[in-house]
Formats: C-alpha cells, sequence, structure tokens
C-alpha cells in the first residue's frame, strides 16, 4: 500500500484511539459524579478500570495533540492545498511503469493525470490498445484511489495525445491523416466510446480527459473546433482540459485568438494547461522554462498571449518540467544547444556544483568532460516562479513528470511552501467533542439514575444548574464547531440553541394538560 496513506492511517488511527480513551477517563467520572450512590460507584469503577489503559498512554496523547496543533510543524502528509489554485501533476505511462508514484504526496495535489491514450488518426482508437488498455491496472491508479480517502477532492484524467507524428500510410502523409480524423465524425465517435468506456471502468472512476494535440495542420481550426465540440457532447458530464503549446515560432499553429475565443465563449474546456516550457533558443544558454528572458519567447509572454486571446485566469495553469537541458560548448565561450537528446530528466543529470544564473531562473551543471552543460529548474529556482503564477492571478500550476526528478522530497516541499496550507487545529474539535461528551453524561446521569431525579426534583437550584449548565455547554460546542463543520449543521445547532429557552414554558404546558 502507498507510504503517503499508510502512514496517514496510522497517525489517524492511533491518536483517535488514545483520544476517545482520554476523553472517557476526563467524561464520565466527571458527569456522572453527583448522581447518588449509584453515580459514585460508577465513577470509582470507571476510574480504576479506564486508568489502567491510560496510563502509560497519557504522554503520547499530549505529545500528540501538540504536534498536530502546531501549524509550523505539520509534516507534508497532513499538508493541504490552498483551495484558490490547481495543483496537478502529469504521469506519462513510461514513469509509471518505474513506480516513481510511491513517493509522491498526493494530498498535495487536486488533478492527477495518467496516460497516455496516443491516438491513432486512422481508427480513432489508441495506437497502443493493448498500453491504453493497461492504464486501469496501473498501481499509481491504485494508489490515487485510496489516496481519495484522505483527498476526496483528487480529479484524476486520462491524457490523449497526439503529436502528427502517425503514419505515412500508403499514399496518406501523417498530416493527410491527421486532416482526416479532424474532418470525420465518425472517428471522433470511436474515440469518444473509447474514453467514455475507459473512464467509466470501475478501477479508474476517471473524471475526464486531457486534450494534448500538437502539430495540428494550418487552417484546421474549424474542424478541430467542431471535434472539441462533439467530445464535449458525447464524453457528458466529464471534465475536458486543453494543453496549449508554448508561444514559439512554430508552437501556435491552430490556436489562434479567434479559436480560443471561440472555446472560451461557448465554455467547451474547463481548464487551459499552458505548456511553460521548450521557450529557449538554441544559441543562448537558458533553463528550460524562464518566466523573461532577453530572447522573443518566455513564459511571461506565452501567457500574456493566451490572455489577449480571452482566457479567464482562473482556467489558466502553468506547466512546469521534470526535465533539463543539454548543451555543447562552442568556440569564443559560447553554448548551443545540442542538435539530437537535448532533453535530459533532472534525475539522470550528473551531480555537480550547481551555479545558478544571476536573475536565478535556472541551475548550471558542467558535464564530467567538460564541453557539455546542464540547465534546470531546482525548488530554489522554481519558487519565484511559482510565485509569479500567485502573483499573476492564474489558477495554478502543473507538474510534468515529477518522476523525473530525484525520489526526494525537495520537490514536494517547495511544493508545500508555495501553495500548501496546514490543516485546521485539532484544538476546536477536540473541545467541542469533549463538550459534547459532558452535555451526553449530564443528560445520561439524569435518565439513568433515579437518585439523580429525585434530587433535581427536591431542589429548584438544581435544576437551575443542570439547565444553566446545558445551556453553556451548547453555546460553546456550537462556537467551536462554527470552524470546523458546515454552515447548514451550524446553523441547525444554532435553531436548537434559540429553542432551548422555550422548553422549560413548553414542559409547563405539556403538565397542564396532562401530558408527561
Amino acid at each position: 500500500m502507498h507510504r503517503f496513506y499508510m502512514s496517514l492511517m496510522t497517525k489517524r488511527l492511533s491518536l483517535g484511539l488514545l483520544l476517545t480513551l482520554l476523553l472517557a477517563s476526563l467524561v464520565f467520572p466527571g458527569c456522572e459524579g453527583g448522581g447518588g450512590k449509584a453515580g459514585k460507584a460508577f465513577t470509582r469503577a470507571g476510574e480504576r478500570g479506564i486508568n489502567r489503559l491510560l496510563r502509560k498512554g497519557r504522554r503520547e496523547v499530549r505529545r500528540s495533540i501538540r504536534q498536530l496543533t502546531k501549524r509550523d510543524q505539520v509534516p507534508l502528509e497532513e499538508k493541504e492545498t490552498l483551495t484558490a489554485y490547481r495543483i496537478m501533476a502529469t504521469e506519462p505511462s513510461w514513469l509509471v511503469r518505474e513506480r516513481r508514484y510511491e513517493s509522491y504526496y498526493f494530498n498535495l495535489l487536486t488533478d492527477l493525470i495518467v496516460g497516455d491514450y496516443d491516438l491513432n488518426p486512422e481508427t480513432g482508437q489508441a495506437r497502443n490498445q493493448k498500453a491504453a488498455r493497461a492504464i486501469v491496472n496501473y498501481e499509481l491508479v491504485d494508489s490515487a484511489m485510496l489516496a481519495r480517502a484522505a483527498n476526496p477532492d483528487l480529479r484524476l484524467l486520462v491524457l490523449v495525445t497526439c503529436y502528427g507524428d502517425y503514419g505515412p500510410r500508403g499514399n496518406q502523409s501523417p498530416a493527410q491523416l491527421y486532416r482526416g480524423f479532424l474532418e470525420d465524425e465518425g472517428l471522433q465517435r470511436v474515440l469518444a466510446d473509447s474514453l467514455r468506456a475507459l473512464l467509466s471502468h470501475p478501477r479508474l472512476m476517471g473524471n475526464g480527459v486531457v486534450l494534448d494535440f500538437q502539430q495540428v495542420p494550418e487552417g484546421m481550426e474549424e474542424p478541430y473546433f467542431v471535434m472539441v465540440r462533439n467530445l464535449r457532447k458525447w464524453l457528458g458530464d466529464k471534465l475536458i482540459y486543453l494543453k496549449l503549446p508554448p508561444l514559439t515560432a512554430a508552437g501556435t499553429h491552430v490556436y489562434q485568438p479567434g479559436l480560443i475565443q471561440r472555446l472560451v465563449g461557448t465554455e467547451l474546456v474547463d481548464t487551459y494547461i499552458v505548456t511553460g516550457y521548450d521557450l529557449q533558443r538554441p544559441d543562448t544558454l537558458s533553463g528550460p522554462a524562464p518566466i523573461e528572458s532577453p530572447g522573443p519567447h518566455d513564459i511571461a509572454r506565452t501567457v500574456a498571449y493566451y490572455r489577449e486571446a480571452g482566457i479567464p485566469d482562473q482556467q489558466l495553469v502553468v506547466e512546469f518540467p521534470g526535465h533539463g537541458l543539454v548543451w555543447e560548448s562552442r568556440p569564443g565561450r559560447r553554448f548551443a544547444l545540442r542538435p539530437t537528446q537535448n532533453h535530459l530528466p533532472v534525475r539522470s543529470i550528473p551531480r555537480g556544483k550547481r551555479t545558478y544564473a544571476p536573475d536565478s531562473s535556472y541551475v548550471l551543471v558542467a558535464g564530467s568532460e567538460g564541453d557539455q552543460w546542464y540547465t534546470f529548474d531546482d525548488q530554489r529556482t522554481l519558487r519565484p516562479k511559482y510565485q509569479w503564477v500567485k502573483a499573476q492571478g492564474l489558477g495554478g500550476i502543473s507538474l510534468m513528470g515529477p518522476g523525473y526528478r530525484h525520489a526526494n522530497e525537495e520537490q514536494w516541499q517547495g511544493l508545500a511552501g508555495s501553495f500548501g496550507a496546514n490543516p485546521p487545529k485539532l484544538v476546536y474539535p477536540a473541545i467541542a467533542l469533549l463538550l459534547m461528551c459532558l452535555g451526553g453524561g449530564i443528560v445520561y446521569s439524569v435518565i439513568r439514575y433515579w437518585q439523580v431525579r429525585n434530587e433535581i426534583a427536591r431542589k429548584r437550584s438544581h435544576q437551575w444548574f443542570y439547565g444553566l449548565s446545558l445551556f453553556m455547554i451548547s453555546l460553546v460546542f456550537i462556537a467551536c464547531m462554527v470552524v470546523t463543520i458546515p454552515t447548514e449543521v451550524t446553523a441547525g445547532s444554532g435553531f436548537i440553541l434559540i429553542m432551548f429557552p422555550f422548553l422549560r414554558r413548553w414542559r409547563s404546558m405539556a403538565r397542564r394538560w396532562g401530558i408527561g
């Protein structure tokens, strides 16, 4: 079972058991001690039995409560995501097979994108149908399903890719096959049926799809729009996210302002993921994801382009890579991007002395032979980029391949530092639970023991004592629960508290009519 889930459930179960025993020792002796001989006898027996269980556990309870009520010492598995932002992670199929997900903290994510469903434009089905069907058997999916117990807001989506690299087939080039799919609603219906069957699988229970269509042939704006509209209709209530290319000379293609405005105006897409990498110049040393650069392309210009096209800020999510770039030295202290295999996972970059760019926009590491250099992002360079996303009021961030990085907590610590929130303190629900037990103990002692009822009936002051005690307990209980439970429940409790003073009048009327 996933390490995060096991750690979380073990802590909660052990702490819950210890708190229950402690509350029992505090409540029952105090609630029933005023109820005559039977109440006192119960108190003595209860104290002896419960104290045996708690003699060695009270110190651990106090330590656990102190740890969970200190907001600056919350462990990563207890962190929550700020509700104003979307935190996504895309895990391609080859990383899933490497089991990199075992070190993930799913509680820090709002969306997990798994894949990939690589489209065959000739049939509308997956190019590798066996790999597509295997998505539901991923242990990553099992871990995500378990994590939903602790993070019910976690959404699971399937990545659908089409990069224009399929073909040629016969006399048809890859571009012609691409065009044929975009113009054939029958093939699009096959895709929708396959995705709907995949998303509804009991092992997956997916929430939607992410469309990553690259190298769309020029002049296909209208067929592309019709395809998205058809998928929206055939997938029903499933979410549709659209991955947008970076703003480069060859990157925008069909994603012109006119098409973006139509997609936004018809509300066909729920979220737009902007690719925030592959923005470097091949002849200038730089990082893979610059916010601002002296060149013509960077994240700021890309986001501004899609903003001006009409995408609302809250629907824009910037994706950061888990890979770095490989550079080669050139005469005259110049660098050039290696012609082939110039992308390398961060975990595969040789370890060495890290040199940060003057503006801290990337990390530079020299290769062992001195003729190659590597640039990438670590948490020191990503932190200001995360803050830039927040300052711009955007919807959040996406991590492309968290498994590309080393299996440590560094990237998750950085993510939690920028977008994580501490869970609410347990002091208020603990007080509310204690008060609920105290109030229940008072009512139980009145119902269970005739000595208590006789004492209340004999002295009017005792009636006021019990009544005011229940009133004050209810008042403080509601005050504590206001910060921990939904408004509807709080309103219901408030109504009961308001009606409490009328109980005495109703009791008198009942006696007058011979009832009770």
